[in-house]
């Protein structure tokens, strides 16, 4: 098929990318072998049995004791070159990977040693695969406490030196997160750091949201998407907003990728751009989300070419990198045209 042959060789950019959920199961359980949590951890037969039914109720859950299992530097280190490799074979050219730090306390590393054990990983994928990381330090709704460690580190220069871009907001929306978390913000944005926030439950107002925190980027679910107003919103303000619809279908929110309010979003004028999320736990890529959006959405290859081209503009790489980054993408995206005979308004359907 022509479009799936122009959708797989397509440069891309992938910012919406959790280190957490995107471990595969295969390698997190040899880790955890390595490491002798079997012998340690009497429930880790249970915990392997989530690993292969996913409860999305019980994620956030499964996501702490599965951090839990990587302990060693080259655990890390390993786990980062295995996304490299699985980013390059989609032909992606440049990811933000958002990382927990505050997860793996348990394994005793100090955050320096963190950072150099990731970055061992990112070197090495740049080396092998020419594929460009950053890291993108996340802090935990329902763990306040750590977002004034993560602008420290996300803000000082060994952070920014090993290849930290910007701080990010996620997990469950618990009561009263927005109060709890805007001082820390407002002193993220003074120090120069660009922000990205989750918002997959929509229990909080857009507008509450970018006059707090002035994200630069919004990851959002069903609810944000389908709330047109919302959209309207972050549309009028020029917010880029992350997608992942494959995971509403994973989580039976919707039965179906064409049910997702993609085509309308893309209609409206709305920013977007597609990730992965977590694909370990969704069973997902970013090149399938965006076959998804061709064969079930009806967008045309231009409007995917657009789609991409937006994740570059919302990354957090410099503006000179973004403009030489779109440049190469317009042009191997036309000579890809070219060479398969493909128009660029061309959809499944014409």
């Amino acid at each position: 098929m022509t479009i799936e042959q122009f959708v797989r060789r397509m440069p891309k950019v992938e910012i919406n990318l959790q280190f957490e959920g995107a471990v595969p199961s295969e390698t997190l359980i040899v880790i955890a072998e390595q490491n002798d949590v079997p012998l340690k951890n009497k429930r880790f037969k249970n915990w392997l049995k989530q690993l292969e039914t996913l409860d999305y109720t019980n994620l956030p859950e499964l996501i702490r004791e599965t951090s839990n299992w990587i302990q060693q530097p080259e655990d890390f280190t390993r786990i980062v070159y295995e996304i490299g490799v699985a980013l390059a074979k989609q032909n992606v050219q440049y990811a933000e990977i958002g990382f927990a730090p505050h997860l793996y306390a348990s394994s005793g590393l100090t955050f320096e040693q963190l950072l150099t054990a990731l970055n061992d990983g990112r070197e090495r994928v740049h080396r092998a695969w020419n594929v460009q990381l950053r890291w993108v330090l996340n802090a935990m709704r329902d763990e306040p406490q750590a977002i004034d460690d993560v602008i420290k580190w996300a803000s000082g220069s060994a952070g920014i030196k090993g290849g930290i871009v910007g701080i990010g907001l996620i997990g469950r929306e618990v009561r009263g997160w927005t109060d709890t978390f805007e001082r820390a913000f407002r002193t993220a944005q003074k120090k120069g750091l660009s922000s990205t926030i989750t918002l997959l439950d929509g229990t909080a107002s857009p507008d509450l949201l970018l006059e707090r925190f002035e994200p630069r980027r919004i990851e959002v679910g069903l609810a944000t998407a389908s709330d047109q107003s919302a959209v309207r919103l972050l549309t009028d303000r020029s917010v880029f907003v992350g997608l992942t619809p494959v995971q509403s279908v994973a989580k039976g929110s919707i039965a179906t990728y064409g049910e997702f309010p993609l085509r309308q979003l893309v209609d409206d004028g709305a920013r977007v751009y597609l990730g992965a999320g977590m694909p370990n736990f969704y069973r997902t890529l970013l090149i399938k989300e965006y076959m998804a959006a061709i064969q079930d959405a009806n967008l045309t290859v231009r409007e995917l070419e657009q789609i991409s081209s937006n994740a570059v503009d919302a990354s957090f790489m410099g503006d000179e990198d973004k403009a030489t980054l779109r440049q190469s993408f317009t042009e191997i995206c036309a000579a890809l045209r070219d060479e398969l005979n493909l128009d660029a308004e061309a959809t499944l359907s014409r």
